[in-house]
């Protein structure tokens, strides 16, 4: 469960582990932001895949119709 932080922007998660008998506290920060721009980036990235995919598509299909005996 994420905390609120004094800035809303952020929530955060701490949480406490041992690693070879050493202590350690670790901190996961979320900011809402930044998962927004990262969600819109990965839009992008989707539709320059689908657009490329489709024209590779497109390519080998055309190589298939020209040339059948391939």
């Amino acid at each position: 469960m994420l905390n609120s932080g004094k800035n809303t922007r952020y929530s955060f998660y701490e949480t406490m582990s041992d690693y070879g008998k050493i202590p350690q506290k670790w901190i996961l920060v979320h900011s809402k932001d930044m998962q927004a721009r990262k969600e819109k980036t990965f839009e992008k990235s989707l539709e320059r895949m689908d657009l490329q995919t489709a024209k590779s598509f497109k390519k080998l299909l055309n190589r298939l119709y020209r040339n059948p005996s391939r």
